[in-house]
């Protein structure tokens, strides 16, 4: 007794880092520095990712943020296409996402939000390595299978390119896993909370396709561990033992994210992603579908040139290639070969069904989702689900790894000479295509030259340029990958002549991977001087030009600067913009009618135009040569007025009933529309309106969630108020009483109003918003008195 006691006393007063010696928190420190070292211009030179969506996400929370200043939480952005939802549409729910509501005090002192972004990578490895360890790996290939999804290229690209909501959904699948197989072996209300807040905190995220792409791993695991999993006990009995805390689990999950996902179910059908009852259509949604061919990238990450301009693969466009490691891939197979398992036979299922459904409208499968699983039809980027191979990589070659140590250390004489001709064997084959490579390095050059397409809109010495560029890429990572399965030969060969441990090989192994990893991950992460630096102190003269303006008026940029986000941060609202799910009504206006008649700049409140070239039109006069920002860079712009503008609410002489919208659309594209003249209504009036003899608007009150006018009418009359018709919490108010709002001009909002003098006034308040806060603040509660009885009483 004396001798424990002392050793504990020994631990306690020992070396400082005698800590590290628990694997867990070994582990969470090996993460935590190689997170820091990759990303060490983040943590220390106060830099970050400029990416086109990169900037345009910060735009838009910089934007709105400044409304949460004044004490004001944004709902409503009506700073892109003439105004649009903005917490409903996952353009800005700050505080939503648990972790980030504790994190924000530290962001008030100057830690900046991309730190915390950033160690949720922390969550992906520690959390497969929770995973593996309770599948009784051995801490090392557990450890390795964490890190191969840590440092997942996909998973880095997601961040550097301005899908921060996506990467910091996608960490948390190892850790919900990892929960659901706690509570599916030992159902019990504990499991049940910690299921529920878990899942709860990724939906919180707001990413919904991953979440969406998680739920349906968890969901064929609960199946593998109906069927596939049971000893004694038989299916029925197991069926019932778990399912009913199984269901709990999920529908906890979902009441504690119902604050985000209430209003976002209500919205899509307002949206482009549901407008029409039926999701995005197949051919847009599959746009980005993963080509079989471009599996080359699994083993040379180059092979379809490394994103940007020297992508040749039959997407759109793409920023990375969707490599996985070389050792992590051989290692995963290995897992197939050298022990049998049942969990590694619902991997590999998992991971080769999320690579069919990848192929996207290359193949069947994805069709077959698209009409089959409910909602999957509302998602587009059938490649996305990748990351779902790419998990099931990461979780097979730490099984791999296992398997390999356990093999390697039970090999008798016999079998290790055996080993050896294989490693012999392997080692010359890579030697053959060393020398091929160097010998006929020019052939290879003018077979990969045959392959690469032409760009027509490149000249000769545009298209030798890039060519070259993709040739010397693919031909050092071969010589990569010859360098890192060599490597990974003479391990072993090593380990059979005794000259490293056991333990020495596996921990080698994971060096090799990770500077595999690190070689493609290095390419991808390349910081600049912080954006949010420059957000927080920008100069635009075209800008403060235009806010100068006192009054309400919208601006229409052209030409690529229509996408553009910034205007926002000086409180200049667009009808352009970009968002992924834009309200349907005006992704239809755009579509079918376009911006190119007065009428309907006039009618969507424009008063200038911001072009990058010189802008010739009678209906414009132009007012100032300036300069703006576009993606991070000045250009010169050209400032226009629109001559006869309408303010925001204007009276029209008359009405017009069309319910079709394809007529409602030729009447807009007439170039003699006036929107004074008459407004195009799809339901009669409750009440009779006519045309005034005289009218008088003036703006009382602008603001993102309430307008105010002032009016005057000599008769009752139609006031056509240049705002984004959305019916889900708009209302409006003539001196205090509730009126109806009518949809107007298909994409505006109208009210009647009696003659005399008014006061119209509209409001944002959204009751799914409010109702779902209630719901997930009671689940929330639920959970935390849950696991503090259960855990105390344990």
């Amino acid at each position: 007794m004396p001798k424990k006691k002392q050793r504990k006393e020994g631990i306690r007063k020992g070396k400082p880092l005698m800590f590290l010696r628990n694997e867990y928190v070994f582990s969470l420190v090996a993460y935590f520095v190689t997170i820091t070292v990759l990303f060490s211009p983040v943590f220390f030179c106060n830099k970050s990712f400029t990416s086109p969506d990169q900037l345009s996400s910060t735009y838009t929370f910089f934007s709105l943020k400044k409304h949460l200043n004044e004490g004001i939480y944004p709902l409503w952005n009506p700073y892109i296409f003439s105004g649009m939802p903005a917490f409903s549409a996952l353009s800005f729910n700050l505080f939503v996402y648990l972790p980030m509501l504790l994190y924000y005090p530290f962001t008030l002192i100057g830690i900046p939000g991309l730190v915390f972004t950033v160690f949720h990578y922390l969550i992906a490895g520690f959390g497969t390595f929770l995973l593996l360890r309770r599948w009784k790996l051995k801490p090392i290939p557990a450890f390795f299978g964490g890190l191969a999804y840590m440092i997942m290229p996909y998973l880095i690209t997601m961040l550097v390119y301005g899908h921060g909501s996506q990467m910091m959904t996608a960490v948390y699948i190892p850790l919900v896993l990892w929960a659901v197989d706690r509570l599916l072996s030992k159902p019990n209300l504990f499991n049940v909370a910690l299921v529920g807040l878990i899942m709860g905190i990724q939906l919180q995220r707001g990413h919904v396709q991953i979440a969406y792409y998680t739920w349906m791993l968890v969901g064929a695991y609960f199946i593998y561990f109906l069927i596939l999993s049971p000893g004694k006990e038989n299916l029925k009995e197991i069926f019932l033992k778990t399912t009913p805390y199984f269901i709990v689990a999920l529908s906890l999950a979902f009441c504690l994210s119902a604050v985000l996902y209430i209003p976002v179910h209500n919205y899509s059908k307002y949206s482009i992603r549901g407008g029409s009852g039926g999701g995005t259509g197949f051919d847009y949604a599959t746009m980005w579908s993963f080509h079989p061919k471009e599996m080359m990238t699994f083993l040379n990450p180059s092979y379809y040139g490394f994103g940007g301009v020297t992508y040749w693969g039959k997407m759109p466009f793409t920023d990375y290639p969707n490599y996985m490691g070389i050792l992590v891939l051989l290692l995963a197979l290995l897992s197939v070969f050298i022990k049998k398992r049942k969990i590694t036979i619902f991997f590999i299922t998992v991971g080769a069904l999320g690579l069919l459904v990848a192929f996207g409208k290359y193949f069947f499968l994805y069709k077959l989702f698209y009409k089959v699983l409910p909602y999957f039809n509302k998602f587009r980027v059938p490649a996305m689900i990748l990351i779902v191979t790419q998990f099931c990589t990461a979780v097979l070659a730490g099984f791999g790894l296992n398997d390999l140590i356990e093999f390697m250390g039970s090999l008798d004489n016999s079998a290790k000479k055996k080993i050896k001709k294989i490693i012999l064997v392997g080692l010359g084959v890579l030697v053959v295509f060393a020398v091929y490579l160097l010998l006929f390095k020019d052939s290879f050059k003018t077979i990969m030259f045959a392959k690469y397409p032409a760009n027509p809109q490149w000249n000769f010495q545009q298209v030798r340029y890039v060519n070259n560029l993709r040739f010397n890429m693919v031909y050092r990572d071969f010589w990569f990958m010859i360098l890192f399965v060599s490597g990974s030969l003479i391990l072993p060969y090593l380990l059979l002549l005794k000259r490293v441990s056991l333990k020495a090989f596996a921990l080698f192994i994971v060096v090799i991977s990770f500077f595999d990893l690190y070689n493609v991950d290095a390419r991808i992460i390349k910081p600049r001087v912080s954006p949010k630096v420059n957000v927080k102190n920008l100069r635009d003269p075209a800008c403060e030009f235009m806010a100068s303006d006192s009054e309400v008026f919208r601006i229409f940029p052209v030409q690529n600067l229509f996408g553009d986000k910034h205007w926002g941060l000086f409180g200049l609202q667009s009808i352009g913009g970009y968002h992924p799910a834009k309200l349907k009504v005006y992704q239809d206006l755009m579509d079918n009618v376009g911006f190119k008649t007065m009428g309907i700049l006039r009618m969507l409140n424009v008063k200038y135009l911001i072009s990058p070239a010189r802008f010739r039109d009678g209906n414009f006069e132009e007012v100032k040569i300036s300069n703006t920002y576009l993606n991070g860079e000045m250009v010169p712009v050209g400032i226009y007025r629109l001559k006869n503008y309408l303010s925001r609410a204007f009276f029209v002489d008359s009405v017009r009933i069309i319910r079709d919208k394809k007529k409602i659309f030729s009447v807009l594209r007439n170039p003699d529309f006036d929107p004074r003249e008459f407004a195009i209504l799809e339901e009669n009036p409750a009440q009779e309106v006519f045309k005034p003899d005289s009218t008088g608007v003036t703006v009382a009150k602008w603001g993102i969630h309430e307008v105010e006018f002032n009016v005057y009418t000599d008769k009752p009359s139609l006031l056509v108020i240049s705002e984004i018709y959305y019916p889900n919490g708009w209302k409006a108010f003539i001196d205090g009483e509730r009126t109806r709002i009518y949809k107007t001009n298909y994409v505006l909002r109208s009210v009647v109003v009696p003659s005399g003098k008014h006061t119209v006034r509209m409001v944002f308040k959204p009751r799914d918003i409010f109702w779902g806060l209630a719901i997930s603040l009671i689940s929330l509660a639920f959970i935390i008195v849950v696991m503090v009885v259960k855990r105390h009483e344990k």
